[in-house]
């Protein structure tokens, strides 16, 4: 049918919805983040910022490589199978991601009774509250952020995430007018909120798929061979991107940094993070990424597939330069006004930290597309081959390098994958372009921008928003005479809309 779920209408539907839900998600995000930083004292959000590093670390490597299952399988199955054997697929996956989140929650209660420091960094007062948000948390995921994307639910998904952060807001003022702030409270109001939101997403997921037709009678069901090799390989892939992770570097670091430090550091990776989820290229990718593997679990065709992956690597890229540039121009300015005047000393972390999440953004789609094309293997190989990097950094240790630990892994771990990943792909016979001549031209147009803005002064808020905006409209007319959108861009563009939106292209 023209119109399924994965199709270009209904994918325009869900980014329009996407990006209604996003915008008020960003703004209610950074509040959050505001006011973590304002009603919890440095060493208490230092706690918080451990225990909420340690929850990503703990869902990530007890994932098994299930949220890669419904990711794969769920477009297929809604493509092809019945209402019944798709939710079927989901409750399966759900229980088993449950019962091995419950079993790690047991050892992580048992084992400090026997191993002190068994734990790691996790305050021994928080470790009830650290399990219960565990479990609950790693539910709401399953159904919120891989079924619901999966099945191409993204107003459902907007509204659910939109919740999450009011509910969290009202906790933080509730503590703030009673002058309560601690992590311990935070942890239970994240549990709380996960789980109000675990019971709405599995409403809306069953709404959702009220309208799902009959089944192919020509369509074989993937066995489970198929699935447990994408688990595996994906779960072998996710390890050594957890180790990569922003969360399971500051644990580390965490093990030698006072909790002042950590909260410095933890406020700026955070932010990192909002940037990362709010770019424009960012936004569509969960809806593009189910696209790309249903689209070519339907046609195979690895050229359009490749298109896509490097057009939304192109539009992503050039939208977080800006961002990139008004980090090394502003970066103090930009942490002192966020945080109120506590952690402006980060700023250089920050600038170097948002020119990473273009290896990042690479690598992210580089991940769909060999999942989508059945190079699971290579993947994964390619992924445990970066963990070389980690070693001598470890050897250098943590203590010497401060803060910069962080940066160093992130970088060394990006550069290895990214060129590994590129060599696999096309000793496999498929050719990827990366595109250094429309990447050096963007480099060169925001070369010009930042040089325009540092003619100004930085003397207050006001000047500050003008650098920014003289800034991105230098570097937005650096890019146009470039011509760094080409025609083939503007095709693309054309039909990602629906609409004419280019001309004599």
């Amino acid at each position: 049918m023209s119109d399924h779920p994965y199709s270009g209408a209904n994918t325009r539907r869900n980014i329009f919805a996407f990006l209604a839900g996003k915008v008020p998600t960003a703004i209610l995000t950074a509040t959050l983040l505001g006011m973590l930083a304002r009603h919890l004292t440095a060493s208490e959000f230092g706690r918080y910022v451990v225990c909420m590093a340690m929850l990503e670390v703990a869902l990530g490597f007890t994932t098994v490589g299930l949220d890669w299952v419904i990711l794969r399988y769920a477009p297929v199955y809604r493509l092809h199978s019945t209402r019944g054997k798709l939710i079927g697929l989901i409750a399966r996956v759900a229980v088993v991601r449950v019962l091995v989140l419950m079993l790690v929650s047991v050892v992580l209660v048992v084992l400090p009774r026997f191993f002190p420091a068994g734990v790691g960094q996790l305050p021994a007062d928080l470790v009830w509250y650290f399990v219960l948000l565990l479990v609950v948390e790693g539910s709401l995921r399953i159904v919120r952020d891989n079924a619901l994307e999966a099945l191409s639910l993204q107003a459902r998904l907007q509204i659910i995430m939109i919740t999450k952060s009011l509910l969290l807001i009202a906790a933080l003022s509730y503590m703030g007018a009673h002058d309560a702030g601690t992590a311990r409270l935070m942890l239970i109001a994240e549990a709380a909120a996960a789980g109000i939101c675990l019971i709405l997403s599995m409403a809306f997921m069953l709404a959702g798929l009220k309208s799902m037709g009959e089944a192919d009678p020509v369509w074989t069901a993937p066995t489970f061979g198929q699935m447990r090799q994408v688990a595996l390989f994906n779960y072998g892939s996710g390890i050594v991107e957890y180790l990569f992770s922003t969360s399971f570097l500051i644990l580390v670091l965490g093990r030698f940094q006072p909790p002042a430090t950590m909260a410095g550091v933890g406020f700026v990776v955070r932010l990192i993070e909002i940037i990362r989820n709010y770019l424009p290229g960012m936004l569509v990718f969960s809806l593009v990424r189910s696209r790309m593997i249903g689209s070519y679990a339907r046609d195979r065709n690895f050229d359009e597939l490749r298109m896509w992956a490097q057009f939304l690597f192109k539009i992503s890229l050039l939208t977080l330069l800006p961002v990139c540039g008004i980090a090394a121009l502003y970066g103090r300015e930009v942490l002192e006004l966020a945080s109120a005047h506590r952690y402006g000393e980060y700023g250089v972390l920050f600038a170097v930290l948002t020119f990473w999440l273009g290896l990042r953004l690479h690598r992210l789609i580089l991940a769909v597309v060999f999942n989508a094309a059945d190079m699971m293997q290579r993947w994964a190989r390619a992924c445990a081959l970066s963990l070389l990097v980690l070693p001598p950094l470890l050897l250098i240790g943590p203590t010497r390098l401060g803060v910069w630990f962080i940066p160093a892994a992130l970088l060394g771990g990006e550069v290895v994958l990214n060129v590994l990943a590129l060599r696999t792909m096309r000793r496999a016979g498929n050719e990827w372009n990366t595109g250094w001549n429309w990447i050096v031209r963007s480099l060169l147009a925001l070369a010009a921008g930042i040089g325009a803005a540092a003619l100004l002064p930085h003397a207050d808020l006001a000047w500050l928003v003008a650098g920014m905006v003289l800034l991105t409209m230098v570097y937005g007319i650096g890019a146009l005479v470039l011509t760094i959108i080409d025609r083939n861009d503007r095709q693309l563009i054309n039909r990602s809309s629906g609409r004419t939106l280019f001309k004599g292209v």
